[in-house]
């Protein structure tokens, strides 16, 4: 049997027709994860581990101020000033290298992106937790973690732009370990600081997470037919 790769290779655009059915269906189950999540059938976890965790950290012990803050901070890093400012600079890059098709990808793929979250969170509406005092601010809706959502969308899809230059497999997998640990934090900060409810932020990484695979598919179809094009010009 010809080998997977080799398949993708001759059929790129295979990728981004199993991508497209990939992210339908994850959205299919988001909206009905969404929906069973705003019949309470995860209250009782949500607000169990909502309460241990803001117990558990407490005080004015060293290790947890210096949580707090390090939660704040990574908190910071999921915001919608912070992740335009991280764009903005990659595109900028995209565009001195002469990647202009690239730096467009990655404007589609954040923008859509956050119109997608935003999307989700007009539909749920869920009200945000008031089992804790909030640590920081917030603004709309709580389901889906926007933070979670948007930060999985861009730092992933970055690190899938990156790891198309990288020379060697260890590279691509440390690039890519980066991008999901930075996520997973932003994430948990945003329930640390009680001003998501855990099943919000599982809801933004998978949506989140799934459309950057998604753009990763078609950066790599839209490369590859490059690639052809000129190969065969």
């Amino acid at each position: 049997m010809e080998p997977l790769r080799a398949i993708a290779r001759r059929r790129p655009e295979l990728v981004v027709l199993l991508a497209f059915a990939l992210t339908g269906l994850t959205l299919l189950a988001v909206l009905y994860g969404g929906a069973e999540i705003l019949e309470g059938d995860t209250r009782a976890f949500d607000r169990a581990l909502l309460i241990q965790l803001r117990h558990a950290t407490e005080g004015g012990a060293f290790w947890k101020t210096t949580l707090r803050t390090l939660m704040q901070a990574f908190t910071a890093l999921g915001s919608t000033g912070i992740l335009v400012i991280v764009v903005a600079i990659v595109v900028g890059f995209l565009l001195l290298a002469h990647r202009r098709n690239l730096a467009l990808l990655l404007i589609a793929a954040t923008g859509s992106g956050g119109v997608v979250s935003s999307l989700l969170k007009r539909l749920f509406d869920r009200p945000r937790p008031d089992v804790i005092a909030h640590l920081t601010s917030f603004g709309s809706a709580s389901l889906p973690s926007g933070h979670a959502m948007n930060s999985a969308v861009v730092y992933l899809t970055l690190a899938g732009l990156v790891v198309r230059i990288v020379p060697t497999a260890r590279l691509r997998i440390y690039t890519i370990c980066c991008a999901v640990a930075l996520t997973a934090a932003i994430g948990i900060s945003r329930v640390y600081l009680g001003v998501h409810w855990p099943t919000d932020v599982v809801v933004g990484w998978v949506a989140g997470a799934v459309w950057a695979l998604l753009w990763w598919a078609i950066a790599w179809w839209f490369v590859n037919r490059s690639t052809k094009a000129v190969d065969s010009g």
